[in-house]
């Protein structure tokens, strides 16, 4: 079998999955060729190495980068005080500072608003009796729920969702829609910040922007990047995996009528698909001393990604780790990743996808695909190897239904539009 992890083309039918599990099987920690004029780096596919490699700072750095291509380095000034690129303790004070209303005691007190959430974005499309379930439902619940946390208009996110995709996968950011896409982006972004710093609410956007990272208070700077993160990161899990969950379900009609017939098992079977669907396909760490993974040796400054796709079929770890079994438990996968960089939105995930995929059950429970589930990458392979990969599109259908609430309820989450005189 031909491997290349790296190749845009592997990324068309969604994960390569099959390259994956064959390394796991013959090399699990494997030199791999990179892209252009990099040097390669480590491919590592065992649940163990994965969680050491991610929860070892002092031999494996988040800094420059987490993407494999250096050119993702947005210069060493700058990654200093980005989260997802910076090694404790910095990171540490970074994290409480962006994180507050991530935590599990703030995230239970949002239940109620995500069930209001899920039922808005469901009666949007139950008397239809057809939709998109990507657009239509999964990208609106990751869209609608953040722009709730953050205190922004739900459209606003929504189209935010659309140019972050258009920037994430550009061949290039000088020129083009790459560059397009980045100054859409800096514009909406400096609009947040300008309201925010002249009209104070209590939401997290204005915390965001008075805060105060390691002894420094905010600036612009630091505020666009935890503003961008924030909001391409957060809809990057729910989204993909509402949508790649059904499509895996459908493919399993036994499950999904266990599912269906027995709401009990929605917390176990989130976290099967989690498990199954992994949104994040890696996280690279560049190795800070001379090491062994896996029975390889490690040199200083090489690059090491971890592939959770990989680990969460790792026969060591999951008894027939390629059956989806809903009632798999305990399912210590690595979905959210490990360690320090274990994902901040992880219990604000698990309450959206659990809230979801109970309500998807119980208003559609004859819910069915009418055409194929069309992927990212579909009509092309994308400029350079993605980090995140999900389907885009999944036409359904299901019989037509009542709407929880009335048409033209007032609707809770919708803010003032931040272009809007105040």
């Amino acid at each position: 079998m031909k491997i290349d992890l790296l190749a845009p083309t592997s990324y068309i039918h969604g994960e390569p999955i099959d390259q994956l599990i064959h390394l796991q099987a013959t090399e699990p920690v494997s030199w791999q060729p990179e892209p252009g004029d990099g040097p390669g780096y480590w491919a590592v596919t065992k649940y163990a190495d994965a969680k050491r490699v991610n929860s070892t700072p002092r031999l494996f750095s988040s800094f420059p980068t987490v993407t494999v291509n250096d050119a993702t380095s947005l210069g060493d000034s700058v990654n200093y005080w980005h989260l997802i690129m910076s090694d404790p303790p910095h990171h540490t004070l970074h994290r409480r500072h962006v994180g507050k209303e991530l935590m599990p005691g703030s995230v239970r007190a949002m239940t109620e608003k995500v069930e209001q959430v899920v039922d808005t974005v469901i009666d949007e499309v139950i008397e239809k009796g057809e939709c998109d379930l990507v657009a239509d439902i999964a990208g609106k619940l990751a869209a609608w729920v953040t722009a709730d946390l953050m205190g922004l208009p739900r459209q606003d996110m929504v189209n935010m969702y659309h140019i972050a995709d258009r920037f994430i996968n550009a061949e290039s950011l000088t020129d083009g829609d790459g560059l397009a896409a980045a100054q859409e982006l800096g514009a909406y972004t400096q609009t947040v910040w300008d309201d925010r710093r002249a009209n104070p609410r209590e939401d997290l956007v204005t915390r965001l922007a008075f805060g105060e990272v390691d002894g420094r208070k905010v600036d612009f700077g630091q505020f666009a990047i935890d503003f961008t993160l924030i909001f391409t990161a957060a809809g990057d899990t729910t989204r993909n995996v509402v949508g790649g969950g059904m499509d895996v379900l459908f493919q399993n009609p036994d499950q999904l009528a266990d599912l269906r017939a027995d709401l009990g098992l929605v917390p176990t079977a989130v976290e099967e698909l989690l498990r199954w669907v992994t949104p994040i396909l890696y996280q690279r760490r560049t190795a800070l001393d001379d090491v062994e993974v896996g029975g390889k040796q490690i040199k200083k400054g090489d690059k090491v990604a971890s592939f959770f796709a990989a680990a969460n079929r790792d026969p060591d770890a999951f008894a027939d780790p390629l059956k989806l079994d809903i009632r798999r438990d305990p399912n210590h996968h690595l979905a959210f990743g490990f360690g320090p960089h274990l994902c901040l939105g992880t219990h604000l995930a698990r309450l959206e996808l659990t809230v979801m995929f109970r309500e998807l059950m119980a208003r559609m429970p004859d819910l069915e695909p009418t055409g194929p589930t069309k992927w990212t990458f579909n009509d092309g392979p994308p400029a350079n190897a993605p980090i995140v990969v999900g389907p885009y599109s999944i036409p359904v259908r299901f019989t037509p239904g009542p709407r929880k609430r009335p048409p033209g309820a007032a609707d809770p989450g919708v803010q003032t539009l931040v272009t809007e005189p105040n």
